[in-house]
């Protein structure tokens, strides 16, 4: 399985940096969010996300395994 999402992040989370659970990257912010707004949609390559997710603007949720990230949820938003 794999898809591309849409995930909203706040810019001062993505200038601390990310350290993203294994198999997901990102690939680029979309540029048209104004940068006012503290948060952009970043389009994110998930290994692990269902291919009806592809595209689809996406909330995640992490959890810690000790001191590595996992996914925790993944669910579409409307």
């Amino acid at each position: 399985m794999s898809a591309s999402c849409w995930v909203l992040i706040s810019d001062e989370l993505t200038a601390a940096g990310i350290t993203w659970p294994d198999g997901m990257r990102p690939v680029r912010a979309d540029d048209r969010t104004p940068p006012h707004y503290g948060t952009r949609w970043w389009l994110i390559e998930d290994d692990g996300a269902p291919p009806e997710l592809d595209g689809r603007r996406v909330e995640l949720t992490f959890r810690m395994e000790g001191d590595v990230p996992v996914v925790a949820s993944r669910e579409a938003l409307s």
